[in-house]
């Protein structure tokens, strides 16, 4: 049986205080019972990573957020999180899937701290946002936002979001990217696939340093 995750990414300065800071997650009374194992994490996904016991629910994931948030203040660093859980599904898939040809989807990365007061800020504000019809999902393992259009948007309307969530999110002091992807772009990519590009790989193997 797959285990839930979390993978902590740390941006200096402050990333050596974050770590510890971090090493101290597993004697902590509210998230020790449930930490399988919390260590540095050796790779370019991660530097710190988290295996849970059991499956964390929503809550659990939340108050881990809001728990982070408080831990970087103080170190001065940035950070991104990623829960991934074998029950988790993944909308990306979904979208790609999906038979509907008129489905646009905006995802937000978001960079904090703090990332729990950016999204509390999301959840008020969602209901106002022009063309916008569903929150799709938060905290949802690659992205940390997902917000469903009506119908597919043109560019005026991803740029007139854009603004919005400058606006609504200064305060939070995240850093935030935003991806928007579509049914319809998904097939036009398909469709270029198949030019065939030239193997990055082959020129590597090949040099003579």
């Amino acid at each position: 049986m797959s285990l839930s995750t979390t993978r902590i990414k740390l941006f200096g300065p402050g990333i050596a205080l974050g770590l510890k800071k971090l090493n101290e997650l597993g004697s902590n009374v509210k998230f020790g019972p449930n930490i399988a194992q919390a260590l540095p994490y050796i790779g370019d996904e991660a530097d710190f990573e988290i295996i849970w016991e059991r499956i964390p629910t929503t809550e659990e994931t939340f108050d881990l957020v809001k728990y982070l948030d408080k831990i970087f203040i103080d170190c001065k660093c940035k950070y991104t999180v990623t829960t991934i859980s074998p029950a988790a599904k993944d909308v990306l898939s979904q979208l790609e899937a999906s038979k509907e040809q008129d489905i646009a989807l905006t995802f937000l990365r978001l960079i904090g701290p703090s990332i729990s007061q950016a999204i509390e800020v999301l959840n008020k504000s969602v209901a106002d946002f022009p063309r916008i019809k569903a929150i799709t999902g938060e905290i949802i393992g690659r992205y940390d936002y997902a917000l469903e259009w009506i119908g597919i948007p043109q560019v005026s309307d991803i740029v007139n979001l854009i603004e919005e969530m400058d606006r609504i999110l200064e305060k939070t002091g995240v850093i935030y990217t935003v991806t928007t992807k579509s049914k319809l772009k998904s097939l036009e990519l398909r469709q270029t696939e198949r030019i065939r590009r030239p193997d990055p790989m082959q020129f590597v193997l090949h040099r003579k340093l």
